[in-house]
């Protein structure tokens, strides 16, 4: 299928993610997107995973099979010479882990620890093995993955290891003088041993169907791995008796991506255009109305996409969130295009760093 972008109007509504090049999405779901039966609205979206509800089945069943074999011995994990702290989910995509992954290495650093940050570099040719940056080595979005290259741009004086292969991470993470590691997404990622695992919880999940019907990367009841979870402010946390932290994320001001000048959200234009190429795009729509912004128009691309069909007409304004940000910088048709700048913050720090600070002292 094609990456064009699809554009709505003030009514409409669309998701980011195509469906993938599968038999079973060629022949049963054809030019149907795959969000729409993981967040269903409408009949036929709820019609469709309800068909696929067996594959979910046999999906969660196998993916059982082999997390018992890890807890059985029959695989064998690898111990990480450092603490290691996984923020994952249970969902694929969308869950805004990696804002809360860089808020926990800044509250890290606050308190006294050398952390560095490990990133799948998820789209790019850097996921593929593993590459190790200094603080204040550049990263690009093109080469090591649009998250990389936020967090590089949130992060300047943090070691970043990129790519899919956490264990040789974890490995190399004391090398660039780390004394605990930090994973961004990792909680599948079975081979590598944590110190503790901490699940970015989202609140309003409705289907709670495994792949391919839901959302799910495996069953919701394994949440329970993990050692606490991590919410939104004022949500409510689900009955799995895990501790809960809440966090907040502070929006604005927007930033012209061609001059780097910063306006204020109450002095910015208040018709725009919303861009983004993440897999939950109506959260971004969301956040802008909140901010009193109209929405006139979404450009919505697949997660992840370079942007580099994405076009700017500079009779109108537009606003992408940071991650797509990384990847216009380079462009020069810009002028009229805005990043909303944003981050997490957790309400009650020292609480989280009270529950931490043992768990990491004792890895050591």
């Amino acid at each position: 299928m094609g990456f064009e972008p699809t554009t709505h109007g003030l009514k409409g509504r669309c998701s980011a993610t195509e469906l993938p090049a599968h038999p079973l999405g060629a022949v049963i779901i054809r030019n149907v997107r795959w969000e729409r039966i993981w967040y269903p609205r409408d009949p036929l979206g709820k019609a469709l995973s309800l068909a696929l509800a067996p594959l979910s089945w046999i999906y969660a069943a196998g993916w059982q099979v082999y997390l018992q074999a890890y807890r059985s011995g029959l695989k064998r994990q690898f111990v990480p010479p450092l603490p290691t702290i996984c923020v994952g989910n249970l969902e694929v995509g969308g869950s805004g882990k990696t804002p809360v992954a860089i808020a926990l290495v800044r509250m890290l650093k606050e308190i006294g620890y050398s952390p560095a940050l490990s990133l799948s570099g998820y789209g790019s040719a850097a996921s593929q093995g593993v590459t190790p940056l200094a603080p204040e080595q550049p990263v690009e979005a093109l080469i090591h993955g649009d998250e990389s290259a936020l967090a590089r741009a949130k992060l300047p004086d943090v070691p970043l290891l990129i790519g899919r292969r956490r264990t040789e991470a974890a490995k190399l993470a004391p090398t660039l003088g780390a004394d605990v590691l930090v994973l961004d997404d990792g909680f599948q990622h079975l081979p590598l041993a944590r110190t503790l695992d901490l699940i970015v919880w989202q609140p309003e999940r409705t289907n709670r169907r495994c792949l391919p019907a839901g959302p799910l990367r495996e069953p919701e009841a394994n949440v329970r791995r993990a050692a606490a979870l991590l919410l939104p402010s004022g949500a409510t946390p689900p009955p799995y008796g895990l501790p809960a932290f809440f966090y907040e994320r502070r929006l604005g001001p927007l930033r012209c991506i061609q001059t780097n000048a910063t306006v204020s959200v109450q002095d910015a234009p208040k018709r725009v255009v919303a861009v983004s190429a993440i897999a939950r795009p109506e959260r971004f729509r969301a956040s802008l109305e909140s901010l009193g912004f109209e929405v006139e128009e979404e450009l919505a691309f697949p997660d992840h996409s370079s942007l580099s069909h994405a076009r700017f007409d500079d009779r109108k304004t537009y606003v992408c969130t940071e991650k797509d940000a990384v990847k216009l910088e380079d462009r020069e048709d810009l002028a009229q295009v805005f990043a909303l700048e944003s981050d997490v913050e957790f309400v009650d720090s020292d609480a989280l760093v009270a529950f931490l600070r043992p768990k990491l002292e004792e890895a050591k």
